[in-house]
């Protein structure tokens, strides 16, 4: 059993995050391939505590952007522009970009904006699409449970 210090929680997902370095390259496979890495020793709770905090953090980031959009009366599709796949895209590449650019866009639509905007595949912009890394760990999930 995994002692309670050890368990997953958010900043030991930010910590992981931290590691797979998304932004050095924004590749989503090479993220997968080192969160699997890191993940491939935990217990399976664990592992999707982590699928769980990133979906909790994608929401609440999408939650907080419609409503920074609400209350300074701006249109999302002049604003922000993406489609649905596109947000998906965006928002994961927040999440991906390491706690601090999180905090920020969390804290001002603008930075939001500013990635909706910028260049594709830069820092200053988004891309396609941290979020797939998480794929390789509903893989690891998957096998784990097919062998017990």
């Amino acid at each position: 059993m995994t002692k309670k210090e050890d368990k997953m929680n958010k900043d030991k997902f930010w910590e992981i995050v931290e590691k797979l370095n998304y932004g050095n390259d924004f590749n989503d496979e090479r993220c997968g391939e080192e969160l699997v890495e890191i993940m491939k020793n935990k217990e399976i709770q664990e592992m999707e505590e982590f699928i769980r905090i990133f979906n909790k953090l994608y929401m609440e980031l999408e939650v907080r952007m419609d409503l920074m959009l609400f209350e300074n009366d701006m249109d999302y599709s002049e604003h922000i522009g993406c489609s649905d796949d596109e947000l998906n895209d965006l928002l994961s590449h927040i999440i991906g970009m390491k706690k601090e650019e999180y905090a920020r866009c969390y804290e001002n639509i603008e930075n939001i904006i500013e990635h909706a905007n910028g260049p594709f595949q830069t820092i200053e912009g988004y891309s396609e699409n941290f979020g797939y890394s998480l794929h390789s760990l509903y893989d690891l999930i998957d096998e784990i449970k097919k062998g017990e």
